[in-house]
């Protein structure tokens, strides 16, 4: 019944507008208190205040049902729009000369991840884009009030120096990665032409990210998948207030790691040189709570 009323008015406002609406709840009112003037006033203001009751509350359920309907359309729109990206991918031309990844990883889990990636110039007048994305390795199922919690920033900054950074337009896609997991992908569009040492940088705010390793349920791991040509990489993870437990760390395609202690914070790092499209390198780190601090 609420539904059906909701659906009569939505159709209204649709053709006629939010000011039609006002005017026939005014239109009434004025008709009512014309009548009250002749059987009393009593039963109008209870009327009165009855209306204005449920045009609020119906208004409020309009506003809602837009906003959910419009946030629908832009998550169908981007998903199409990286669909077609993904379709395309393979036509940019440039290559990343330098990569820059940091995870900031908070006492509760919540998760600051960063990737900065300086491109190759492209001089064409063509459209170019970056895709980036972020596996979800947790155990915590994804649904959809956990996946708005996620927030994505994209911004671009021209190279020499003395650029700030400013914000980019991107789209956002979720999907899931070759084994499963889901996956959060952000497509930075870009104008014609790059110039050298531009740089895109993609910042996502994941809550509770790293919960299942700062509660020490399980390990996590941390790993990256060269698609394309990359001249420098480092990738750093911090682990803000260890609070003195030793992390345990496995290697996976890697021969030396960075490892050590920034006060309380534990920070773990590894880099590669013109890595081969294809490989796969990272860490698995485990907070083990039996192991403590060693001595510096």
């Amino acid at each position: 019944m609420i539904e059906r009323l909701i659906g009569v008015l939505d159709d209204y406002v649709a053709e006629h507008g939010y000011g039609r609406l006002g005017g026939a709840v005014v239109t009434f009112l004025g008709v009512g208190g014309a009548l009250s003037t002749l059987f009393g006033a009593t039963w109008f203001r209870l009327v009165s205040v009855t209306v204005l009751a449920v045009a609020a509350v119906l208004v409020l359920l309009l506003g809602i049902a837009e906003r959910r309907r419009l946030y629908a359309r832009i998550e169908r729109d981007a998903n199409m729009i990286n669909r077609y990206v993904n379709l395309v991918e393979f036509e940019n031309p440039f290559h990343v000369k330098k990569w820059r990844q940091t995870v900031e990883i908070a006492a509760n889990g919540d998760c600051v991840i960063r990737i900065e990636q300086t491109i190759s110039p492209i001089e064409d007048a063509e459209p170019h884009f970056v895709k980036l994305n972020s596996i979800y390795y947790g155990s915590l199922s994804l649904g959809d009030r956990a996946k708005r919690r996620v927030k994505q920033y994209a911004y671009f900054r021209n190279g020499g120096g003395r650029n700030r950074d400013v914000r980019a337009y991107s789209t956002y896609s979720w999907a899931q990665s070759a084994d499963g997991r889901p996956k959060h992908s952000v497509v930075v569009h870009l104008a014609s032409g790059v110039r050298n040492g531009d740089v895109v940088t993609v910042e996502w705010r994941w809550p509770k990210f790293s919960s299942d390793l700062r509660t020490a349920r399980s390990a996590e791991l941390f790993d990256v998948l060269f698609t394309n040509r990359v001249i420098d990489f480092r990738y750093e993870i911090r682990l803000k207030d260890v609070a003195g437990v030793q992390p345990a760390i496995t290697r996976r395609g890697l021969r030396a790691v960075d490892e050590h202690w920034d006060g309380d914070d534990y920070v773990v790092a590894f880099a590669a040189k013109s890595p081969a499209p294809g490989t796969r390198i990272g860490v698995e780190l485990d907070m083990q709570p039996r192991t403590k601090k060693q001595a510096v």
